[in-house]
């Protein structure tokens, strides 16, 4: 999930609003189709860290860490939002490939201590990539609350 002031980019020339701001409704930037995709819901959850395990404690991925401007300030999220990027065993080869990771299993990934963080996640019709401080995030679906049949 993501925190409060990350910027989340809604169109083609780069233009962001922080997430906080975001809006049911609102078309957000795609990355892969060069158009927008309609935020269908978005929850907030403010966790009191004192009162919870390490496992919801927010990471912050430092600027610049996949590429020039990737992203293009640091990005602090929960331990488990998966992120578009080149994975740990990938970064000693010539040839990357790409995939999405825990945030928690980037080696750079700096854990941080507060006293509470407020966190973001943003549903839309299909799971996708988002553009968030400059760097690609995974979302969700609104299968994501429907039961096993």
């Amino acid at each position: 999930m993501l925190t409060y002031g990350t910027k989340i980019q809604t169109s083609p020339d780069g233009k962001s609003i922080a997430v906080q701001d975001l809006m049911i409704g609102q078309g957000v930037f795609n990355p892969f189709s060069d158009g927008k995709d309609e935020i269908i819901d978005i929850l907030a959850r403010k966790v009191l860290l004192h009162e919870t395990t390490e496992e919801l404690h927010p990471v912050e991925i430092a600027r610049d860490t996949f590429a020039p401007g990737m992203p293009c300030r640091p990005l602090i999220v929960s331990r488990r939002q998966k992120i578009m990027c080149c994975p740990p065993s990938q970064f000693k080869k010539r040839r990357r490939e790409v995939e999405l990771v825990e945030a928690v299993s980037l080696p750079d990934c700096k854990p941080l201590t507060r006293k509470e963080v407020t966190y973001f996640a943003i549903f839309f019709a299909k799971s996708r990539l988002i553009v968030a401080n400059g760097s690609l995030c995974a979302t969700f679906s609104a299968d994501v609350f429907q039961s096993p049949q």
